[in-house]
C-alpha cells in the first residue's frame, strides 16, 4: 500500500489479519506503519503487504493531531491512497535532470551546424573551419557536462555567423539513431529552428523530451500528457500497459507504434510527428480491432504538452486578451472565452511558442509553479508547435500558414459588412422604416440580424418558430423589413437556434435530446420569464425539425442570411443517447458544420453567421457576432462576462483575427452588456470610443444596436469605409509601441483592389493606455486611434497621393487654441467629421446644480430645485422628486414623492432655472432620513430622461439627504445634507466637446458632424444634430479650388427645399447648418 503524495504529522496504518492482538494493544489490530512528522509539504509513505498474501484483510487507515493531541492546530492528511499487485512503482518521478536537457540541447545545436554546413549557410573564414573541426571532434564523445558545455558554445558561435535569406525555406530531418533524438532543423523566413524528440529509454514516446533550439537560445518540454479513457499513461498505475513499441521513417515523418493493454483490451497507440512549413507537428492517434463498449469506446481523452523549461511571462489567447504573469487559471473553450484551437507564450529566456490543435480544445490549463501552459484536447489528436525567438507574432504567422481550414463558401457575401444586430421586441412595421431612414443616410454596406421574432417568444417552444410573432406584427409586415433591405442591396438574417429544446414543443421527446453519461437528460437554457427549462438537442436528431421550419422560411420570408445561435459560443462536447451509446464531441463539431451548409443551400447560397464565434468552426460558417471580454480580477460582482485571471497587466489584442480575419468575418466587439462586463454604458458600451477602438484593432466591421439613430450613422461614417477596407486581408505583424501592451501598432496586407494591380497596406495606431500617445503627428488619447490605409507608392508618388484612407479618433485644435477629442474619416469618396459638440448617449445637457429645503410646519416643507439648461427638452417633461427610505416597500424604495409640473415648460429652458414644490409628508413617515432623488420625465411616456450629474443607474439624480427632524411621527424640522457630488461630471464626458468648441479638421472647420461627398459635393449632417456652422476647405476636400455658385438645401429625396446663405472666401466656403434639413448640395459655378 501506498500514499503516492501524503503530508502528515501522524498517520496509522493497520491491518486485522484475522489473528492475535499484537503491538497495537488488545484492540485485535495489527501496526504496520506509523510516522510522526512537521512537514509542511506532501512526503511519500509506503507499507509492504506481501505478508498478507492470499489472505482477506481489513485495512484502516487513521490519522491523529499528533503526540501531544492537540486538536487545534496539529493534523494530518493523506492523498491518493492505493493499493499495488503486479507492477513496482518507480522510485522516484520527477522532471528530467539538468544533464538531460543539456544532452539534448547540445545533439540539436550540432546538427543545426550540419544543417548550416550542408546548406552552404557558414562563412568560409580559417576560424569557422576551425570551429567545426573542432565541433565534430569533440560533439561524438561529448559526456561530461563540461564537455557537453564547450560543445555548445562552439556550436552557438557557428550559429551566430549565419544570415538567412529572407523568405528561403529549407528542412532536414535527422532521424532518431539509438539514444540520438529525432531533430528536424528548419531555415525559414530569416530564422533558423529545430525541433527535436529524444526517445525515452522506456515507456512510451509520450514521455519524451522534447526541445525548440535557435542559434542563441533554446527552450525545452517534458513531453505529453496523454490520458486513455482518463488514465494517464505516464502514471505506472494506469491500467493502460505498453507491451511494445517500433519507430519507422517515412520521408521526414517519424512514426512510433506503441502497443498497448488495458484490462485485457488490446490497443494501439500511435504517434507521427513532421515538419510542416516552420512548425513541428505531432498527432496521437488510437486504434483497436477489439469490440468496443459503446457506452465508453476505448479513446483519448485527454491531451497537452505537459510542462515546459521556462516560465511564460506573457499568455496569448481568446479572441484576444494578452497576460502577463498570470497566475494558475482554466480558460474554457467556448465562444466566450478560449475561442481559438491555439494559444501563445513568451518565455522568459525570450522564445516564443504558438501550441495548436486541430480538434475543438477543451481548456487551457495555465499553472506557472509545474510550467503547464498547454490547451489540452482529446480523441485522435494534432498538436502544432510553432516558434520564433523575435516574437509570438513571427510564431503566429507560422502557425496560420500550415492552418489547413479553408473559408466558407459564402464568406466573401459577409465579410466587412456594417452590422444592425437587432434585438428589442419592436414593431416589424416600425424597423422596417428606421431601418430605411438608416439606408438612406447610406449605412447600406450591411447586415441586418433580426433576433426577437420566433413564434411564441425569444428562446421560447423551440424549434417552433414560424410564423413571426403577431405580438409584433404580421409576416407581411416582417417580410417589409427583407424587402427593403433587398432594395438596397443589405443582407438580412433571421436568428434560430438549434441547441434547445423545450418540452411544450411539438414533437419533443427523450430520444432527441443529449444525456449526460450517467444517463441524466443534458438541461439547456431556462427561460426565467416563462419559467419553462429546455434541453440540449442532439446534434444528430434536429435537422428534420431544422428541415420544416427552414423550408417555411425560405418561401415566406426568404432572407439572404442566416444566424444560428450558440453553436459558436457554446463549446463542444461528447455526449450520449438515452440509451447509453456516446458520442464524440467531432460528430458534434461535423454535424452542427452540416447544418450551416444546409441552411446555406436550401436559402440559396446565403451567408452564415453566429453567436460570438470560434475557429474549430471555420468552413462551414461564414463568421459570427463577436464577444472580445477582458481580464478583470477585480470586476464588479455578478459579472459572467469577464475573464477573472489575476496577472500583473492585461490587454485586448487581435489573436483570434491575427490567424483568421481572412477566412472567418468577426463583427463587433461583442453585445454591449458583455463587452462592458458591468463598466458603465457611456465609458465601454457599444458606442463608446473603448468598444470602437477594439473594432478598429481587430479589424471588425462595426456593430451597432438599434435599426436608427444618430449613433448608427454616426458609427457606420466613421467606421464602415475601414471595415470594408480589411475585408479579407491578413495583418502581417503586431507591435506593442516600446514593449507596452496598452498601445499596439498592427499592419495589414490587402489584397490589390480593381482594376489597380498595386498593392496595398494598412496601418492601424490604437491607445489602450491611460495616457496620450503621439504618432505620426496624431495625439491619440486613451481609447483613440489612427487607421491609414495606402498603396504602395512609387518613386514618383507622393505619399499623400498614395493615401487612400484614413479614419481617426484624436485630439485635434480648436479656433481657440485648445484641444479636444474628435473624430472624422477621409477617403476617396466621403469627408466625415464630427467635433462630439452633441453628446450622443441619450444625454440631455440640463444639470441640477443646488437644491434647498425651507420648513414650513404642520409636516409640510418647501424644495427648491436649481437647474442649468444648455438647450431646451423636445417635449414637456415634469419634475420627479422621489423621497426614498429603506424601510419602504414600493418600488425603488420610494416612501413619499414631491413630483411637480414646472412653472416654465422644459421646452423652453435655457440657462438656469427654478422649480419649487411644497411637500406633505404622509402620516405612515416621521423624523428619519431619506435620500432624495429626482429627474425630468415625460407624463405621455413615462420614460425619464438622462440627466447630467451624480445618477443612481435608474436616470435619479441624487440630490443628498434629507433629514425630517423630532421623534416617531413628530416632525420639528427639515434640514437637506446636499450630496457633494451633485454637480459632479462623469470622467467619460471629458470626452466630448461640451463647450460647442469649433475644431479644425485640416479639410474642414465646425462644431458640429456631417459627412461630405467629395463627387457630388453634398454635405449630409447627422440626423437630430442641433444646428452649426461648418466651413469647407474646397482645395483639401477636392485637390482644386471652385467657386460656389449656390448651397441648396434638400430633403432625403434629394429634391430642394431651400437655399443656405454662405460665404467664400479663396477656397473656403461657410455656411451654417439649419433644424430639419437633411443636407445641403453645393452648385459650382459654370466657367
Amino acid at each position: 500500500m501506498s500514499s503516492h503524495l501524503a503530508p502528515q504529522l501522524c498517520h496509522l496504518v493497520a491491518f486485522d489479519g484475522g489473528g492475535a492482538p499484537t503491538q497495537s494493544g488488545d484492540d485485535g489490530w495489527q501496526l504496520l506503519y506509523e510516522r510522526h512528522s512537521d512537514s509542511k509539504v506532501w512526503v511519500p509513505a509506503r507499507v509492504d503487504l506481501s505478508d498478507f498474501a492470499g489472505q482477506r484483510v481489513i485495512l484502516r487507515i487513521e490519522v491523529h493531531p499528533g503526540p501531544r493531541n492537540d486538536t487545534t492546530c496539529d493534523t494530518a492528511f493523506i492523498g491518493e491512497p492505493y493499493l499495488v499487485a503486479g507492477r513496482t512503482p518507480p522510485d522516484r518521478i520527477g522532471e528530467p535532470k539538468p544533464d538531460e536537457r543539456l544532452v539534448l540541447t547540445v545533439m540539436t545545436r550540432w546538427k543545426m551546424v550540419e544543417a548550416a554546413e550542408n546548406w552552404g549557410l557558414l562563412p568560409r573564414s580559417v576560424q569557422t573551419v576551425k570551429d567545426l573541426a573542432a565541433l565534430k571532434l569533440l560533439a561524438p564523445m561529448a559526456s561530461s557536462p563540461d564537455e557537453l558545455k564547450r560543445v555548445n558554445e562552439i556550436a552557438r558561435k557557428l550559429l551566430a555567423q549565419i544570415k538567412l535569406p529572407k523568405g528561403k525555406q529549407q528542412q532536414i530531418f535527422a532521424p532518431p539513431k539509438g539514444s540520438q533524438p529525432a531533430v528536424w532543423v528548419i531555415a525559414h523566413d530569416g530564422e533558423l529552428t529545430a525541433f527535436a524528440l529524444s526517445p525515452p529509454k522506456e515507456g512510451g514516446w509520450w514521455d519524451a523530451k522534447g526541445a525548440i533550439v535557435f542559434a542563441d537560445r533554446e527552450l525545452s518540454f517534458d513531453g505529453f500528457d496523454l490520458r486513455v479513457l482518463g488514465d494517464n499513461l505516464s502514471d505506472w498505475r494506469s491500467p493502460s500497459v505498453l507491451l511494445s513499441r517500433s519507430e519507422k521513417v517515412e520521408g521526414n515523418r517519424l512514426i512510433a507504434n506503441h502497443r498497448m493493454e488495458r484490462n485485457g483490451i488490446p490497443y494501439t497507440l500511435t504517434m507521427l510527428a513532421w515538419s510542416e512549413g516552420g512548425t513541428l507537428k505531432v498527432r496521437w492517434q488510437l486504434s483497436t480491432t477489439a469490440p468496443q463498449d459503446k457506452h465508453q469506446p476505448l479513446r483519448i481523452t485527454d491531451c497537452a504538452v505537459r510542462s515546459w523549461s521556462e516560465t511564460a511571462e506573457r499568455i496569448y489567447i481568446g479572441h484576444g486578451n494578452v497576460i502577463v504573469r498570470p497566475q494558475s487559471f482554466r480558460l474554457h473553450a467556448d465562444g466566450h472565452r478560449l475561442s481559438t484551437r491555439h494559444a501563445g507564450m513568451d518565455f522568459a529566456n525570450g522564445v516564443s511558442v504558438v501550441v495548436g490543435v486541430d480538434n475543438p480544445p477543451d481548456f487551457f490549463e495555465c499553472q506557472p509553479t509545474m510550467r503547464h501552459y498547454s490547451i489540452h484536447a482529446h480523441m485522435d489528436t494534432t498538436f502544432t508547435i510553432a516558434a520564433s525567438a523575435k516574437n509570438v507574432w513571427v510564431a503566429a504567422k507560422r502557425y496560420r500558414e500550415v492552418d489547413p481550414y479553408k473559408p466558407a463558401p459564402t464568406l466573401a457575401k459577409l465579410a466587412g459588412r456594417f452590422v444592425f444586430d437587432l434585438w428589442g421586441g419592436w414593431r416589424y412595421a416600425w424597423v422596417a422604416e428606421q431601418l430605411e431612414k438608416a439606408f438612406r443616410y447610406g449605412c447600406t454596406d450591411a447586415l441586418v440580424i433580426y433576433h426577437n421574432w420566433q413564434r411564441w417568444g425569444y428562446d421560447y417552444r423551440l424549434p417552433d418558430i414560424f410564423p413571426p410573432n403577431p405580438q409584433f406584427g404580421t409576416l407581411e409586415d416582417f417580410v417589409k423589413m427583407v424587402e427593403i433591405c433587398n432594395r438596397y442591396g443589405v443582407l438580412f438574417a433571421t436568428h434560430d437556434n438549434y441547441i434547445d429544446f423545450y418540452p411544450d414543443a411539438e414533437g419533443f421527446s427523450y430520444r432527441h435530446i443529449c444525456f449526460t453519461p450517467d444517463g441524466n437528460p443534458v438541461r439547456a437554457w431556462f427561460n426565467e420569464g416563462r419559467q419553462a427549462q429546455s434541453y440540449r438537442w442532439r446534434p444528430d436528431a434536429f435537422f428534420p425539425f431544422m428541415e420544416r421550419n427552414l423550408k417555411l422560411i425560405a418561401e415566406h420570408i426568404k432572407p439572404t442570411a442566416y444566424f444560428v445561435d450558440v453553436f459558436s459560443s457554446i463549446g463542444m462536447f461528447d455526449w450520449w443517447t438515452e440509451d447509453g451509446e456516446f458520442h464524440s464531441i467531432l460528430e458534434t463539431q461535423r454535424r452542427w458544420g452540416e447544418a450551416f451548409n444546409f441552411i446555406r443551400k436550401i436559402l440559396g447560397n446565403a451567408s452564415q453567421t453566429s453567436e460570438s464565434g470560434c475557429d474549430w468552426l471555420i468552413g462551414w460558417l461564414d463568421g459570427a457576432t463577436t464577444n472580445h471580454l477582458r481580464v478583470d480580477p477585480n470586476a464588479p460582482p455578478g459579472q459572467w462576462a469577464v475573464w477573472r485571471i489575476r496577472c500583473e497587466d492585461a490587454e485586448r489584442i487581435p489573436w483570434f483575427d491575427f490567424a483568421h480575419h481572412h477566412k472567418f468575418a468577426l463583427h463587433g466587439a461583442g453585445y454591449s452588456n458583455r463587452y462592458q462586463g458591468g463598466l458603465p454604458y457611456e465609458v465601454a458600451g457599444i458606442y463608446s470610443d473603448d468598444y470602437i477602438c477594439t473594432e478598429v484593432l481587430t479589424g471588425h466591421p462595426a456593430m451597432v444596436s438599434e435599426p436608427f439613430g444618430s449613433q448608427v450613422v454616426r458609427k457606420y461614417w466613421l467606421l464602415a469605409e475601414l471595415g470594408r477596407a480589411l475585408a479579407l486581408a491578413e495583418m502581417s505583424s503586431v507591435e506593442f509601441a516600446d514593449g507596452d501592451i496598452h498601445r499596439q501598432i498592427v499592419r495589414w496586407q490587402l489584397a490589390p483592389r480593381p482594376p489597380s494591380r498595386v498593392p496595398a497596406e494598412a496601418t492601424v495606431w490604437v491607445n489602450r493606455s491611460d495616457s496620450d500617445w503621439k504618432v505620426n503627428n496624431h495625439l491619440l488619447p486613451p481609447f483613440g486611434f489612427y487607421a491609414l490605409v495606402h498603396n504602395r507608392s512609387s518613386s514618383r508618388q507622393s505619399p499623400i497621393a498614395s493615401r487612400s484612407l484614413e479614419v481617426a479618433i484624436e485630439k485635434l485644435p480648436t479656433v481657440d487654441g485648445d484641444k479636444v477629442i474628435a473624430e472624422w474619416a477621409l477617403s476617396e469618396q466621403f469627408a466625415y467629421c464630427n467635433a462630439r459638440t452633441q453628446v450622443l448617449f441619450g444625454w440631455t445637457p440640463i444639470q441640477l446644480i443646488g437644491a434647498q429645503v425651507r420648513w414650513l410646519g404642520n409636516r409640510r416643507f418647501e424644495l427648491e430645485l436649481r437647474w442649468r439648461a444648455d438647450r431646451p427638452t423636445s417635449e414637456p417633461h415634469h419634475v420627479f422628486v422621489h423621497f426614498v427610505n429603506p424601510k419602504s416597500k414600493r418600488g425603488e424604495q420610494i416612501a413619499f414623492q414631491g413630483d411637480h409640473a414646472p412653472d416654465v415648460q422644459t421646452t423652453q429652458w435655457h440657462g438656469e432655472i427654478l422649480t419649487r414644490t411644497v411637500v406633505t409628508v404622509p402620516q405612515d413617515w416621521g423624523a428619519d432620513r431619506y435620500v432624495v432623488r429626482v429627474g425630468l420625465w415625460n407624463p405621455k411616456t413615462g420614460y425619464r430622461l438622462r440627466l447630467m450629474g451624480d445618477s443612481d443607474g435608474t436616470l435619479r439624480l441624487i440630490v443628498g439627504d434629507l433629514i425630517l427632524e423630532g421623534r416617531n411621527e413628530q416632525i420639528t424640522d427639515a434640514r437637506l445634507e446636499l450630496n457633494p457630488n451633485l454637480t459632479k461630471l462623469p470622467e467619460w464626458l471629458k470626452r466630448w466637446n461640451t463647450q460647442g468648441k469649433l475644431v479644425d479638421f485640416g479639410f474642414a472647420v465646425t462644431d458640429g458632424a456631417f459627412r461630405f461627398d467629395r463627387k457630388t459635393l453634398t454635405l449630409i449632417p447627422l440626423p437630430d444634430h442641433q444646428p452649426f456652422t461648418v466651413t469647407l476647405r474646397l482645395d483639401k476636400l477636392l485637390g482644386k479650388t471652385v467657386r460656389i455658385a449656390a448651397i441648396e438645401a434638400i430633403g432625403e429625396d434629394g429634391k430642394v427645399v431651400a437655399r443656405a446663405q454662405f460665404t467664400q472666401t479663396h477656397s473656403e466656403v461657410t455656411f451654417k447648418t439649419q433644424a430639419g434639413v437633411f443636407g445641403y448640395r453645393l452648385v459650382t459655378r459654370a466657367r
